[in-house]
Formats: C-alpha cells, sequence, structure tokens
C-alpha cells in the first residue's frame, strides 16, 4: 500500500506547502528583505513550470545561494528540497524538510510532516518516518494519509500488532475507505492468517466499486494473490475470472493467473495466455519471454523457439535471448 506514492506526487504535495510557507512570510513580520520573497517567488514559478512540463532544472544554484544567504527563509527552504525532489536527491530533500520543521516547531504544517515522513520512508529512516506521521496524526486525528503512511511504516518494522491497531483505528474514523481493509489483510497474511486477510481483502474490494476501476482491480488480484498462496489456486482463477477481457490481458493479472494454473500443473495454459496476447501485440519482449518461459516449463519446445525467435527480431540483442536460447537447447 502507498508503494504507489511517486516522486511527481511528492513534488505536488510540496508545492503546496512551499506555497504555505511563502504566503506566512509575507503576512508576518518583515524578518527578511522584500526582495527574498521576490526572487523566490520568481524561482517557484520556474520550478512549477518544470514541473508542468519539463525541461532543464537550471534554478537550483539560485535557490542554494538564497538559502545559503538566508538559512531561516522556510519558504526558501521548502522550494530548495522540492528541486531536490525533482532530481531524486532525497537526502538533501530531508535536510530542508528537517530545517522547515525546526523553523517552526510550534506550529508545524502537518503536509510538511507528512512528506517529511515520506522522504524518511524512502531513505530507510523508518522511526523518523514515523515520528513525522505521528506529528502529522497529533496535529490533525482524522488525516487519514498520515495513518496509513504510519501503518505502512510499522508493517516495513514488522511491529504488526501495532500497524493493525493503527488501521483499525483508522477504520473506525472512516469505515468506507477500502484502503486500510487492504493494509490490513496484507498485515494478517504475514501473520499467516490467511483467512483473516481474504475477509480484509473482500472488504476492500467491495468499498472499492464506487471509486477508481483500477483501484478495485488492484484489490481483486492481490486477494486472488492470498487465495493462490492459500493454496487454493482454483477460487484465485474464479476470483481473476470476473475481470474484464481488457483488465485480464494486464502483464500483473496474467503472471497472477500464471501462477495459479501452474499450481494446477497446467503450464501450457499459462503459456496460453501469453501467446494470445502476443497474437494481439507482437512487440511487447516481456510477453514473449514470459510465453517462452512458460512453454519451455510445459516441454512444448518448438512453441518455446517461436517466442524466442520473435524476442530476437524485437531485438536481436536482448539480454534474455541467451539464457532461454540454452534452456531450449536442453530440450529432448
Amino acid at each position: 500500500m502507498l508503494r504507489g506514492i511517486i516522486i511527481l506526487a511528492l513534488v505536488a504535495l510540496l508545492a503546496v506547502a512551499g506555497a504555505y510557507f511563502i504566503n506566512r512570510q509575507n503576512a508576518g513580520p518583515a524578518t527578511h528583505a522584500a526582495s527574498v520573497d521576490d526572487q523566490l517567488q520568481q524561482l517557484q514559478e520556474t520550478l512549477n513550470t518544470v514541473m508542468e512540463r519539463g525541461g532543464q532544472l537550471d534554478v537550483l544554484p539560485k535557490l542554494e545561494a538564497l538559502v545559503a544567504s538566508h538559512p531561516d527563509h522556510a519558504g526558501a527552504q521548502m522550494t530548495l528540497a522540492q528541486s531536490y525532489l525533482l532530481l531524486n536527491e532525497n537526502a538533501k530533500a530531508y535536510a530542508a524538510l528537517q530545517r522547515v520543521i525546526a523553523l517552526s516547531p510550534e506550529n508545524p504544517n502537518p503536509e510538511v510532516r507528512l512528506l517529511a515522513g515520506v522522504v524518511a520512508t524512502k531513505l530507510e529512516k523508518l522511526d523518523e518516518a514515523r515520528g513525522h506521521f505521528q506529528a502529522a496524526i497529533d496535529t490533525n486525528p482524522r488525516n487519514m494519509r498520515a495513518r496509513l503512511l504510519l501503518a505502512d511504516v510499522r508493517i516495513k518494522q514488522e511491529r504488526y500488532d501495532e500497524a493493525r491497531d493503527v488501521l483499525l483505528q483508522t477504520i473506525a474514523l472512516d469505515s468506507n475507505d477500502p484502503r486500510p481493509y487492504a493494509q490490513l489483510a496484507d498485515v494478517f497474511a504475514r501473520q499467516g492468517q490467511t483467512n483473516l486477510a481474504f475477509d480484509q481483502m473482500r472488504k476492500a474490494v467491495e468499498r472499492a466499486a464506487g471509486g477508481k476501476r483500477a483501484t478495485q482491480v488492484a484489490y481483486i488480484r492481490q486477494m486472488a494473490g492470498l487465495l493462490r498462496r492459500n493454496n487454493r489456486p482454483d477460487e484465485s482463477l474464479q476470483v481473476l475470472a470476473g475481470l474484464e477481457p481488457a483488465e485480464k490481458i494486464e502483464l500483473v493479472v496474467m503472471d497472477e493467473m500464471a501462477a495459479s494454473l501452474a499450481m494446477l500443473g497446467r503450464p501450457d495454459e499459462a503459456a496460453r495466455i501469453y501467446e494470445e496476447r502476443i497474437a494481439a501485440d507482437p512487440t511487447d519482449d516481456r510477453v514473449a519471454i514470459r510465453a517462452a518461459r512458460w512453454w519451455i516449463k510445459a516441454g512444448q519446445r518448438d512453441r518455446a523457439q517461436r517466442m524466442v525467435n520473435l524476442l530476437r527480431s524485437l531485438d536481436a540483442r536482448h539480454a534474455e535471448l541467451t539464457p532461454l536460447q540454452d534452456e531450449i537447447n536442453k530440450m529432448p
């Protein structure tokens, strides 16, 4: 859960928090020259353009110089963190965020705390991440994102009972949100309580029905995976059978179906899943590789060779060509 939070989402959150700090400093006592805020506004506008349209990030040296001259300007620190995140320099971004937090310890911005926690998690500073998320919750107990992220950290720390308690509290706040049920399913699965995990995933699927279809499909796939790992491959396939045709040809869904078919001793059917996708789109090397591997497992040398030949036509230097061909050559 929330492993889907990507850097652009973090940057969007930073833009909100950065604007907050710029506005707050403009509204407060004039402790900095007006030109500082003017410079920062221009740099922020340039940075927003880069985020929206792409391009070279040439504002960083100017930002670093501005922060060096005015280290206590929270807006400058926020914009600097924003720039570092765009460059995937998470450690530097985190240092800037910590400075922002230190500048306003009595009135912490929960969005800044939330972002600092996400960056700390990416840096594997899990205890610090936990502290940031908890601080965001203390400021606003109904902050669902903070609660879900806190639970995610507790799961990473293998503090499953604590993660469960956080998620149950989250469900008590909003029993219609599917996300805590999905996370709770993960907790139970890690504890070996697969039936309880399946029950929570079922609730997540039900509550996701009115939202984005992609989210519901992801939960359905997770539910199928839980069934398969609980040695119930037939039921896993039944769950996936309810997906729409276009959803069934997503690579992650095909992989899940193939794994269940393998458990049932039907590798040839697993191979056909990928081969049918290849017939519709013969340009996807990932599908060709999978089809070849499953035909090898099914003992179908000629069919495996056809997929390898297709892969060669797509990329004559593909890294998987030699190992796949070696496996085929060893077949009777």
